[in-house]
């Protein structure tokens, strides 16, 4: 597919078709992930990569507001290790070195929403969760901040894409203007 396709065809998917992910497209996901742009390359994510099903299954409101858990073959977790977190914050203040950690995540995330794509498959991004019950029921790491969810899987029917503002609602220019028509 190509980019700009692929750009138009992804879309959250929230209903899937439960359908094992095959190994080799599980990594090609997870390795899309550490391509993102990081500040400093220092990589500050890490991915928890969920297949357990009966995690995936209990997942919801345990863990976050996730109706359609029963259905998805992989969960990715995506977290912040604090050690880089911290190293963040020491260079560049704490304020900037969140959100540096926040980017680099959110980086990894659309890189790996896109492969996921790409491969035919869907995902859905969640953010919202309770932090402490994510890492006790997923096994994470003491030093691993979660911030995101994300379930991939095979859509149960072709994604709804939703239409966006114009461009020129969208953008303001500064400096010379190009005609967004």
């Amino acid at each position: 597919m190509e980019f700009a396709d692929l750009l138009n065809h992804r879309a959250c998917v929230r209903a899937y078709r439960y359908e094992p992910i095959a190994p080799e497209q599980i990594k090609a996901i997870l390795a899309a992930g550490i391509r993102a742009p990081n500040a400093c390359n220092y990589q500050s994510w890490h991915f928890y990569a969920v297949t357990d099903r009966e995690k995936i299954k209990s997942a919801h409101g345990a863990v976050a507001h996730i109706p359609w858990a029963a259905d998805v073959p992989l969960i990715i977790v995506v977290c912040i290790r604090e050690e880089i977190l911290n190293r963040l914050c020491e260079g560049f203040g704490a304020d900037r070195g969140r959100a540096f950690a926040e980017h680099d995540a959110a980086g990894a995330i659309n890189h790996m929403l896109l492969r996921a794509a790409d491969l035919g498959l869907g995902g859905c991004w969640i953010g919202p969760m309770n932090i402490e019950m994510c890492k006790k029921h997923f096994g994470i790491a003491e030093d691993h901040i979660p911030t995101a969810i994300l379930t991939i899987g095979t859509p149960a029917s072709p994604p709804r894409l939703r239409d966006r503002r114009p461009l020129a609602e969208a953008v303001t220019f500064v400096g010379e203007p190009v005609d967004l028509g």
